[in-house]
């Protein structure tokens, strides 16, 4: 039986956690929620592994840019999908890493699609898609 891929939704908003969680869960995907990028950091740490990140990038005690910079430092296999309401992103990101970076709000479709690529491609470097 394949397994169901497992992504991390890391927003300190609950609202847009919430929405953003049953999107995935309502495609297939098995869904862990992260309050911040800390929170992120201490679940990784720990017993959870997933098949790729979603996360807000302005959040307060660690924001997504820095839990990015982290993750590709520790996990550096680890796609990392980047999400803000905010228009005006002033940083770059890094397209090999992510190949997106989605503006709040977002519709399922894309959702989907953009964390169905990036796993896709991690596993594919492997040999093998776990969905």
């Amino acid at each position: 039986m394949a397994h169901q891929l497992t992504i991390m939704v890391v927003d300190d908003d609950p609202g847009a956690r919430t929405v953003a969680v049953r999107m995935l869960a309502d495609a297939g995907f098995d869904v862990i929620e992260a309050t911040d990028g800390a929170n992120a950091l201490e679940q990784l740490a720990g017993e959870h592994r997933v098949d790729a990140v979603l996360t807000d990038i302005n959040m307060p005690n660690l924001d997504g840019w820095e839990l990015g910079r982290r993750l590709r430092t520790s996990q550096p296999e680890l796609p990392v999908v980047y999400m803000s309401g905010d228009v005006a992103l002033d940083r770059d990101f890094d397209l090999e890493q992510s190949p997106s970076c989605l503006g709040k709000p977002f519709d399922s479709g894309a959702l989907v699609e953009i964390l169905s690529l990036v796993c896709r491609r991690r596993w594919s470097r492997v040999g093998f898609f776990r969905h």
